[in-house]
């Protein structure tokens, strides 16, 4: 067994493995926008009025990032992100009767 197998165990785990993994896959996007427009972290900082160590530390992971802020800077390098969602494997889909009772709808 691997130790994403084991990290996923947990709901904690699981927890920390999707939020990683999201931070992952929008700083990759943005990262591949910046590499096909030839924009590196300077030209960035400058785009967006701020200077390179705060698009390092964006990009690196280090300091968390809006949706606002992925938007701008998705923006400053032409580009939209767009978003879907996935159903978990393994996990279990509500029921309409449940979805309708959490947000306080009678049938």
């Amino acid at each position: 067994m691997s130790f994403i197998d084991d990290l996923i165990k947990t709901p904690e785990g699981r927890k920390l493995y999707e939020r990683e993994g999201l931070i992952f896959r929008v700083t990759e996007a943005i990262s591949i926008a910046m590499e096909q427009r030839g924009v590196n972290k300077a030209d960035l900082a400058r785009l967006l009025g701020t200077n390179k160590s705060h698009i390092t530390q964006l990009l690196n992971g280090h300091q968390n990032m809006t949706l606002a802020k992925v938007a701008e800077i998705m923006l400053a390098l032409g580009y939209r992100l767009d978003i879907a969602a996935s159903v978990l494997e393994g996990s279990r889909q509500p029921q309409p009767s449940e979805i309708c009772r959490a947000h306080g709808i009678k049938l």
